[in-house]
């Protein structure tokens, strides 16, 4: 399993965008998805959580490890990696969201 993408457990939106903006500004990110419940083909367990693309492994691990238990709005970050497949699944679902990402 290549990995190369993180997901990020937020509570709301309010905690997503600093944790975007953190992101953003430190690393490459090549997308985005901020799974929302109510579409078809998304797993429950999914939903809340904010899936990251990097352009590279080491730079994935990096900014797993930097946000995993950051605080942000009195929100503890958690991070975790998940496979290619899923990033892929998730993009095809979303695909409005991958715009969010300038590059």
């Amino acid at each position: 399993m290549i990995l190369t993408r993180a997901s990020v457990p937020v509570g709301c939106v309010d905690v997503c965008v600093p944790v975007l903006w953190y992101v953003r500004t430190r690393v490459q990110v090549v997308a985005l998805v901020i799974v929302r419940p109510g579409k078809e083909g998304v797993d429950a367990d999914q939903v809340g959580k904010v899936f990251v693309e990097f352009g590279d492994v080491e730079i994935c691990k990096k900014a797993a490890t930097g946000l995993n238990n950051v605080k942000f709005d009195d929100r503890t970050v958690e991070t975790d990696f998940d496979s290619t497949e899923t990033m892929e699944k998730l993009k095809g679902l979303f695909p409005e969201q991958l715009a969010l990402v300038p590059q």
